[in-house]
């Protein structure tokens, strides 16, 4: 006979550490995936939104971006009865009234200290898109359409490649520019 007390209690197993390693992986993928849902709403809604105001009124919704962009603008005032918007410099005080119209057109023109300078955005097919810059001073063009027809003869050019220009500034002193060679060789 055997002797001895009563018998032995078997030790509670509880949960190893690799599976508490495990829902705590899982857990945080949960909560990942919350975040991400939610993050995903508000930037869908958002994008929504913009999209809505882009429809409503485009030039109003790209001078708020554009004041967003940039901390030295402000808006001031998108009126969209009188088509224009109104922007300040934060940092000289100076105030911008552009039309919708010229806006539209791709059309700026800014006075500073009695000096004019004025933006043409052209991107029609014709002309792939370039900008001219006109002040008191003189004429820059940039980008594609920029006048080629007076390079010098002293300039090689490839044969049978055609010339693009890339800029050209003509001012009553001067005239430069900057332009190459578009060719269907390798």
């Amino acid at each position: 006979m055997a002797s001895g007390g009563p018998p032995p209690v078997p030790k509670k197993q509880g949960l190893s550490p690799w599976a508490w390693l495990g829902i705590g992986c899982a857990g945080i993928l949960v909560v990942g995936g919350v975040v991400a849902v939610l993050v995903g709403m508000f930037v869908f809604g958002k994008v929504r939104e913009v999209a809505r105001d882009m429809e409503e009124d485009p030039v109003a919704t790209m001078s708020r971006m554009i004041a967003a962009a940039h901390p030295e603008v402000e808006l001031v005032e998108a009126d969209k009865d009188a088509r224009t918007v109104t922007f300040r410099n934060t940092t000289s005080g100076e105030v911008f009234t552009f039309s919708y119209e010229d806006i539209e057109e791709g059309r700026f023109s800014f006075t500073s200290d009695g000096e004019t300078a004025q933006f043409d955005f052209d991107a029609d097919e014709s002309e792939s898109g370039r900008m001219t810059v006109t002040t008191d001073e003189g004429t820059a063009t940039f980008g594609a359409g920029s006048d080629v027809s007076d390079i010098p003869d002293w300039v090689p050019i490839y044969p049978g490649s055609t010339p693009n220009g890339t800029y050209s500034s003509e001012t009553p002193q001067m005239r430069a520019g900057g332009f190459g060679f578009e060719t269907s060789d390798g």
